[in-house]
């Protein structure tokens, strides 16, 4: 579950929360605590999942909270009892709330910032932005960002960088589980490219046969076998990044695919 899709549900099972005041809170007090639930899923999350806020994402956080409380017309008591209210109904299916990890929450707040950014509409409060994590930064196959997902790349394994024979960019990686290799299509004159593939391939002493690789594309969902003109087993992952794909979506891609290479060789090596 994506950060993006917990605070959807946490938004709607709080707005309909009552405010802990003596009198009839105004649309715009209940608009407001709705906001400042919002932005308390920060510290919610963090605490029941176990995530990291980073101190320029808690320091945001804090002030977005003393800005909002006052105008949902809560004093700190009742503004502790509405942060603890995220809590309690986020714990009610924690499992499915917490099904993210530490860089699936880095990169959320872009979308949390849309978010109160859309619910506070109308509201005469001025809040501070999350800033942007480095893990939600877009990189494209561009020619430009290619040291990027180099650096990326670096992480799992030793890796080279040159062209291949039609003069496109090509990044080589030896990893544990074996070598493989980062192509680069849809390019102009060796730039500006559309799309990036990981591939991997091997030899093996028996030949593999084709009901074999129909079976892995069959039951495997992440990457694509085949045969080559020698007969040897091949498996490829595309990666659409013309508009981009965030950091983290390409370091996760990259470490899922290190695991299907393993998987992949001992699947084929099998008598």
């Amino acid at each position: 579950m994506t950060l993006t899709r917990t605070l959807v549900v946490a938004a709607l099972c709080t707005l309909g929360v009552a405010n802990a005041s003596a009198q009839e809170p105004t649309q715009t007090q209940k608009q407001a605590k709705a906001v400042f639930q919002m932005n308390s899923l920060v510290f919610a999350l963090s605490k029941l999942c176990g995530l990291t806020v980073e101190p320029n994402i808690a320091e945001a956080a804090t002030a977005n909270s003393r800005i909002l409380a006052p105008a949902a017309g809560m004093n700190d008591q009742q503004a502790a009892t509405a942060a603890d209210e995220v809590m309690t109904e986020l714990a009610k299916d924690k499992k499915k709330n917490c099904n993210m990890n530490q860089s699936e929450f880095n990169v959320g707040f872009d979308e949390l910032n849309s978010m109160l950014s859309q619910t506070a509409k109308g509201l005469n409060v001025a809040l501070k932005p999350f800033p942007r994590h480095p893990d939600s930064e877009l990189i494209a196959a561009s020619t430009t960002d290619i040291e990027k997902t180099v650096e990326i790349a670096k992480a799992h394994g030793e890796v080279t960088f040159g062209k291949d024979s039609s003069g496109d960019p090509q990044i080589k990686v030896k990893s544990k589980t074996g070598n493989w290799v980062i192509s680069y299509y849809s390019c102009t004159k060796g730039e500006d490219c559309k799309t990036m593939q990981f591939y991997y391939g091997i030899s093996t002493k028996n030949k593999v046969s084709a009901a074999k690789i129909n079976e892995w594309n069959r039951t495997k969902r992440w990457a694509k076998a085949y045969l080559d003109k020698d007969g040897d087993p091949n498996i490829s992952f595309d990666v659409l990044s013309r508009y981009g794909v965030s950091r983290a979506m390409l370091n996760a891609s990259m470490a899922l695919w290190v695991d299907i290479i393993d998987d992949f060789k001992t699947t084929m090596t099998k008598d």
